[in-house]
């Protein structure tokens, strides 16, 4: 991995989780969030080691940017700030770290450093450490270091998992401390009203379609994502994950210009009776048989686009949807007797 690839995963990570967290997570616990708390107003310093591992700390009382620095020692004497060769010193180590995930919160050590990666998928949180070591003070407010520096480890996509997973994590903490008296109903409304599922073919070919489609969303202040941006629980098939997820989105755009995957998606998402919009490319050839579900639906769009029509076509087609939605509501209002009184 190069520097440049963890500076990327770095923005997508923030931005992602900075915008989750003030969409979904109510404002009086915002700064009781770990992260919250030690990100505001910090540097965030990146750092790839090209011996072992790779991570990266908040400095506080810095300016807001994001630097990244490339280094020949391991990232735990990176952090920690220790001479070379010290930290594969078991004398001199604390810790030998053989799995993910590990959390160090609120230590002072003297003469002994905290931890060593020994093996390649170990990782550490490290929030609040003080260490004194060699006649050396160094102070850690709140870091992450792994020992998997590999381009899959650190790539856009993974970056958006871990952003949406941890504030997810953070909404059930939140609805615990609520017991769950409005959480979950607050939770739900807030990611429906900005998130918009995006499905289609995801060969090369079929990801430049999706990634133009997605950029014209966001350029709409929408958050679009795909299912491969959500892990899906174990328990759950395919089917059901996007059964799960299209239901609690504002909408569903799918990129129906090429035979794959989501030939089989779009019956199930028109059993769910979502506000759809199916694109074309014009002059594509997907398969027939989910032409034309317009014709018997009211919540689906279908439209053809060409390259250097896309944004127009889907500008008009998110005014649809949004229209959809309004005349929804008021149609539900007049039928659900408790709406209408909750919003007179």
């Amino acid at each position: 991995m190069r520097t440049e690839q963890l500076r990327e995963y770095l923005e997508m990570f923030h931005r992602i989780y900075r915008e989750k967290v003030a969409a979904v997570i109510p404002e009086a616990y915002r700064k009781q969030l770990v992260r919250v708390h030690y990100l505001e107003g910090a540097r965030i310093i990146g750092y790839v080691s090209t011996s072992w591992g790779a991570g990266y700390q908040y400095q506080t009382g810095k300016p807001e940017e994001i630097d990244v620095l490339s280094r020949s020692a391991r990232i735990e004497e990176i952090v920690f700030e220790c001479p070379r060769g010290n930290i594969q010193d078991n004398a001199k180590t604390w810790i030998l770290l053989r799995a993910p995930r590990l959390r160090i919160v609120g230590f002072k050590m003297s003469e002994k450093l905290p931890l060593r990666l020994d093996t390649p998928d170990a990782s550490a949180t490290l929030e609040n450490l003080d260490i004194d070591f060699r006649g050396r003070s160094t102070h850690i407010g709140f870091a992450e270091i792994f020992a998997d520096r590999s381009v899959e480890f650190w790539s856009k996509e993974r970056a958006i998992e871990r952003a949406m997973d941890e504030v997810i994590e953070a909404t059930i903490c939140v609805a615990g401390i609520e017991r769950f008296k409005t959480s979950l109903a607050d939770f739900l409304e807030r990611f429906k009203n900005g998130h918009v599922l995006l499905l289609g073919d995801f060969s090369e070919e079929g990801l430049r379609r999706i990634e133009a489609i997605k950029q014209v969303i966001e350029s709409k202040d929408y958050y679009a994502f795909t299912l491969n941006d959500v892990r899906e629980p174990p328990g759950c098939d395919l089917r059901q994950k996007l059964t799960a997820v299209a239901s609690v989105c504002r909408f569903v755009v799918v990129d129906d210009s090429s035979r794959a995957g989501q030939s089989a998606e779009i019956p199930i998402i028109e059993s769910l009776r979502v506000v759809t919009i199916i694109l074309r490319l014009r002059g594509s050839n997907a398969t027939l048989v989910n032409r034309p579900l317009e014709a018997t639906s009211k919540v689906i769009r279908e439209a053809e686009y060409g390259d250097a029509s896309l944004a127009e076509i889907l500008g008009e087609s998110i005014t649809w949807a949004e229209s959809q939605l309004s005349n929804l509501s008021r149609q539900y209002a007049k039928t659900y007797p408790w709406r209408s009184t909750a919003s007179a």
